[in-house]
């Protein structure tokens, strides 16, 4: 692992680098678009990085409490996998933890200020996110 830049930096410089001067520059309506895309992506990337995992564990943590069950085996992104695996099979068959929905909602508000900060922008002290919001 290099010590710097470090992954966000990277992304973020990349990021700077395509706005900047390559969007400008681009007359291609089609371009222009993946170019936003390719944007958007790299600052999922930069805030993912800049968790440094903390909200994979955090979700593994949370979902271990809440469906208090065996700990699954693997690294931390297998584990979330099986522990949220185990959580749809509860919700399907209707066993799932009383609480579920609150939990739910943290989690995903949580994945959100990831993905698409803008999703959640003045939310976050609530325990519902509209989702279907084209704000």
């Amino acid at each position: 692992m290099q010590d710097r830049p470090n992954a966000a930096e990277l992304a973020a410089a990349i990021a700077h680098f395509l706005r900047e001067e390559i969007l400008p520059s681009l007359d291609d309506s089609r371009l222009q678009f993946r170019t936003r895309v390719a944007l958007n992506a790299l600052g999922m990337l930069e805030r993912e990085a800049r968790s440094g995992g903390q909200e994979l564990s955090f979700e593994a943590t949370t979902l271990q409490a809440h469906l208090r069950c065996e700990t699954p085996t693997g690294d931390l992104t297998q584990v979330v996998s099986a522990l949220n695996r185990e959580l749809a099979l509860r919700l399907r068959t209707g066993t799932e933890p009383a609480g579920t929905l609150p939990v739910l909602q943290d989690l995903i508000r949580r994945k959100l200020s990831i993905a698409n900060p803008k999703a959640i922008a003045g939310r976050e002290n609530t325990h519902t996110v509209n989702l279907n919001s084209n704000t």
